[in-house]
């Protein structure tokens, strides 16, 4: 029996103005898949997405998903040519990967095409004019913007501080603007940095300024965001970032200004004076010095990382500036959404050490050792595709129960079915099981060959003769990461089998 896996997509624009759904998408696959006796084994499904591009979130999955090995499925079923792709190069590529490499075929339900060259002429042809039909309507969209915007009307969200009115422009939310303005007022008189105003924000915005000053997770980002952000002059700025790539700004030549198109919340001075003490600020930033552990620590109670700053303090009765090396908690630092978990660097350096001394020494017990093994990274994989194997064999025989209540199938044909669903379920759940004791290898059963790891690992990490990335690669190969927790005084370490 053929395993089938279903790929359906639709663009916000086609939702709207087409009436096309997922769900119709999906029945009419799922629909096929039965007449045509195959199994969906997956499903993978893009939401509000165009395909204009491949750079599509389930799309990108599905190809990685068809390149494993063994071949998870056996064919791709799409409701129609343009649902894959409408950009020729795309389709040509991906179809071709999929048929060269994985033997993994791409079946359109509603547009059959024969294999043969007249069948791949059609098939071409059809790419070809999904791909005209997105070009050109991505052409006349761009042209309606450029048009909505000369006129001041408002293209995409409003930023904070302001709501879209009902003629379609930009209006003062003066919760939000209140906000805003306190923003650039502490900004300008210099006194508060970025990191300074979005902890204040955190833990007094609420207070001072209602919902509206705890409505984000306040960051330096979003900060920096608003004091850049020429709609709070009055202005409508559009087409700076490249719509594909939202990180680049397009040439100024192509944007689209359009002064006083509503009303400003900054005047004109406070904002190029915000302007000019940000890029007075801004400097080259030093890559901070290495250390050992670095990548691996993370804070136990929000699951960020940890990183390396030096704290430092002058001793009164000399006068003499004292330094000391600490890890702490990144959200605390970045956005307050963490508290002040800090721990020094010689500390967790030693408490690693020691561990992993303990354990090659026998003083650990084996079944508290937290160990991953990620060679067994492939066979968990393919035991999480079995049990969605096993999941479809139960749906497929509730299928055919209810095809029988209907009175579409007899009491011959339900034996039948369920007979074959049972030898199929059978089968899958047989090398299931196969596969969950292989991933039943606990630290116990390793303890020798994690010994030994450990042994070579100490033995090169502790060398300060070494350079400092040598030793540290050493220590990725026998430690996963570690969880630092100061409220709670504990590290948690988990090694690794390799």
């Amino acid at each position: 029996m053929l395993r089938a896996a279903i790929y359906c997509r639709v663009s916000t624009e086609e939702q709207a103005t087409e009436g096309q759904s997922i769900s119709a998408q999906k029945k009419a696959l799922i629909d096929y898949a039965q007449r045509n006796h195959m199994v969906v084994v997956d499903e993978f499904i893009d939401e509000g997405v165009s395909a204009r591009t491949a750079d599509r979130p389930q799309f990108q999955r599905m190809i990685s998903s068809a390149k494993k090995k063994p071949r998870p499925f056996d064919l791709i079923l799409i409701h129609k040519t343009d649902r894959f792709a409408r950009n020729r190069e795309d389709a040509i590529v991906y179809k071709s990967l999929l048929r060269r490499d994985c033997g993994i075929d791409v079946r359109s339900i509603t547009e059959q095409f024969e294999d043969s060259p007249t069948g791949k002429l059609l098939e071409g042809m059809m790419e070809v004019m999904a791909e005209f039909y997105s070009l050109n309507l991505a052409q006349e969209v761009m042209k309606g913007m450029k048009e909505k915007a000369t006129h001041g009307k408002a293209l995409g969200m409003a930023p904070f501080g302001y709501r879209i009115g009902e003629y379609g422009r930009y209006e003062v939310v003066p919760e939000e603007a209140a906000v805003v303005r306190w923003i650039f007022e502490t900004y300008t008189q210099g006194e508060e940095g970025l990191f300074v105003i979005a902890g204040r924000l955190h833990s007094e915005g609420l207070l001072r300024f209602g919902p509206a000053g705890n409505k984000f997770k306040w960051s330096t980002v979003g900060i920096k965001n608003i004091l850049r952000n020429p709609a709070y002059l009055g202005n409508l700025v559009w087409n700076r970032r490249d719509g594909a790539k939202k990180h680049r700004m397009r040439d100024p030549e192509n944007w689209i200004v359009v002064e006083d198109a509503h009303e400003a919340i900054i005047d004109k001075g406070t904002f190029e004076l915000a302007g000019q003490i940000l890029k007075g600020r801004r400097g080259v930033r030093s890559p901070g010095e290495d250390y050992l552990l670095r990548g691996m620590v993370r804070c136990a109670d929000c699951g960020g990382g940890m990183s390396y700053y030096r704290m430092q303090w002058k001793k009164r009765s000399t006068g003499e500036t004292i330094y000391k090396p600490k890890l702490s908690c990144s959200r605390y630092h970045h956005s307050r959404l963490c508290y002040f978990n800090h721990v020094p660097v010689e500390e967790a350096e030693a408490a690693l050490f020691g561990y992993l001394r303990d354990v090659l020494e026998g003083r650990v017990a084996p079944d508290s050792l937290e160990v991953t093994f990620p060679h067994m990274n492939g066979i968990r994989e393919e035991a999480e595709l079995l049990k969605r194997q096993v999941a479809a064999t139960s749906q497929k025989l509730q299928r055919q129960l209810e095809a029988y209540e209907a009175g579409a199938i007899g009491l011959e044909d339900l034996k039948q079915a369920r007979s074959r669903v049972d030898a199929e379920r059978g089968a899958l759940e047989r090398k299931l099981e196969e596969l969950e004791g292989h991933l039943a290898g606990d630290a116990a059963r390793h303890l020798g060959i994690l010994q030994d790891k450990i042994r070579q690992t100490l033995a090169l990490a502790t060398d300060e003769t070494v350079p400092m990335a040598n030793r540290r690669s050493a220590l990725r190969a026998v430690v996963d990461h570690l969880e630092w927790s100061r409220r709670q005084d504990q590290l948690r370490i988990v090694l690794s089998i390799g």
